[in-house]
């Protein structure tokens, strides 16, 4: 009540004009998934797989590296490479994306349960999926949205490593 009272002293000042209500508390956008602007609400069909480019995902990166927006309906296939990095765990050397297979990673990581240090991808607000070494690909099948991939290490501990895995990208191919 009080942040609306201000937006209307405010809009009788002639500081701010009144546009909206302000949103509650408790509403936290997803930065990986939005409403689909006007006109793209259709399902994509046909989708012919071009190549795009790699994707760096450093160690570093704990928030995770995103893709470009994935349409209704539009697919993303992901093919790894078998890049190392380290986990920043002292007397350990390096692994691949497919991470520390012989371990099974707590839930405090973004991927419980999968091998810890490994390449993990999630699809909009979608939970954390292991990814590894192997070709995934990924489709929105939420209507009405656009929803973005998001990969990172599984790991809690972003930036105590060395090394970043990357992917190469393939989207459907816009005919010009």
């Amino acid at each position: 009540m009080r942040t609306i009272l201000r937006r209307i002293l405010l809009v009788l000042a002639g500081a701010v004009p009144l546009v909206a209500v302000a949103a509650p508390a408790t509403a936290v956008p997803d930065p990986d998934r939005v409403p689909a602007p006007p006109g793209h609400a259709h399902r994509l069909t046909g989708q012919r797989l071009c190549p795009v480019g790699d994707l760096s995902v450093p160690e570093s990166a704990g928030g995770g590296v995103v893709t470009d927006w994935l349409a209704y309906g539009q697919t993303l296939t992901v093919e790894p490479y078998p890049d190392q990095i380290w986990a920043g765990v002292w007397f350990t050397g390096t692994n691949g994306p497919e991470g520390w297979t012989t371990t099974s990673a707590p839930s405090s990581y973004p991927a419980p349960g999968r091998p810890e240090y490994s390449l993990v991808a999630r699809l909009g607000n979608g939970g954390y999926e292991y990814v590894g070494a192997a070709t995934r690909t990924f489709t929105n099948t939420t209507p009405g949205t656009s929803q973005r991939v998001r990969f990172k290490v599984n790991d809690t501990t972003a930036g105590n490593g060395s090394g970043a895995f990357r992917v190469f990208l393939r989207y459907p191919c816009i005919e010009t």
